[in-house]
């Protein structure tokens, strides 16, 4: 007897198959909680994943070290590199439920009453110090801007009660504060476990920003406060593997006259500058490296080429690149860093 179709829906997904099967059959990894394991999205020789279930019930696959958090069809958006109903229509065909013989359901029973505990971050600030002031210059940074974003350095921080930090010269800390405890903890000096957070909030909207000349979407903190310095407005998800949201994007292409995406020239940067252009029509611009005949501006983001070649001259090049952009013109960008070393000709770089 001839049947319909369902409608492809997440809904309709997980009525038949459960989030913990879906996210365990593409990361590959056992669901277990309370535990760490190496990435399966990224290179990864530190620990620093985990699973938990929000509030609502939503399993969470998250690298701690700020790499990525979302629920099974994020995992597999991210995987694919697609769009959310194509993450559906994966799911559908890999486990059968279009055509084909169907995967076998698994169930959880184990899992199933556990509920998430609150993250909890506390921290008691200090006063800058020369280190600070050194660290911070390097990349342009001002402490009037840190003060702006509300980015003080800390003398210790706790972790749902325990004290994880205390402050001593060589290894600083400082605390991206958005308000309402959601605090994102930030280690420069350390070689593994530089962040610690317990929020998703984007970030730059911790303060009121002005978005009448345009918005760049970028992939941190720093470079958000970097192109501040330079009288751009920019924002920044979690990290290069946060999917925005579709409402805050949305909001943001209504009210600024251009969006324009600045990330990293590696694979997880070109990834989602790529799926911000497809799902959005977002622009992205790159610091490329010289790969695929590409221009080597031997730095990788906004806060690199600065350290290199001076806030002045970036501050030139910037105003050049950008406002071109702002107003509409794609092409002809060229300008010279006057330097001992290969000078950059196109501040950013746009994707062919």
């Amino acid at each position: 007897m001839y049947q319909l179709k369902p409608d492809l829906t997440a809904e309709y997904i997980l009525s038949q198959y459960s989030q913990e099967q879906i996210m365990e059959h593409y990361l590959g990894v056992p669901i277990k909680l309370r535990s760490r394991f190496l990435s399966p999205l990224r290179k990864d020789t530190n620990p620093t994943c985990g699973f938990f279930y929000t509030k609502e019930g939503s399993l969470i696959f998250k690298d701690f070290a700020g790499f990525f958090s979302g629920g099974c069809f994020k995992v597999v958006m991210h995987m694919y590199n697609c769009s959310f109903h194509e993450a559906l229509e994966i799911i559908a065909n890999d486990f059968g439920m279009v055509d084909g013989v169907r995967v076998e359901r698994k169930d959880y029973p184990h899992l199933i009453t556990f509920q998430r505990r609150e993250t909890i971050i506390e921290i008691k600030r200090r006063s800058f110090t020369d280190e600070d002031r050194e660290f911070w210059t390097q990349f342009g940074i001002t402490k009037a801007t840190l003060l702006h974003f509300h980015v003080p350095p800390l003398e210790a921080a706790w972790l749902n009660g325990k004290c994880i930090y205390s402050y001593r010269k060589g290894d600083p800390a400082y605390a991206y504060d958005f308000g309402d405890g959601q605090y994102k903890i930030y280690f420069p000096k350390r070689k593994t476990n530089r962040f610690m957070c317990n929020c998703s909030i984007v970030q730059g909207y911790q303060v009121p920003r002005d978005l009448s000349d345009g918005v760049v979407i970028t992939k941190s903190m720093k470079d958000v406060m970097v192109l501040h310095e330079f009288g751009i407005t920019a924002f920044a998800p979690q990290s290069e593997t946060v999917y925005p949201d579709d409402e805050w994007v949305a909001g943001l292409l209504q009210e600024a006259p251009v969006v324009v995406s600045l990330y990293d020239f590696d694979r997880a940067g070109v990834t989602m500058a790529n799926y911000m252009r497809k799902r959005y029509g977002i622009e992205p611009l790159f610091f490329t490296n010289g790969r695929f005949g590409s221009k080597d501006y031997q730095a990788k983001d906004i806060s690199d080429l600065v350290e290199r070649w001076g806030k002045d001259k970036v501050s030139q090049l910037v105003s050049l690149s950008y406002g071109a952009y702002r107003n509409g013109h794609r092409t002809g960008l060229h300008h010279t860093c006057e330097d001992e070393q290969p000078a950059a000709t196109h501040l950013l770089h746009r994707e062919g």
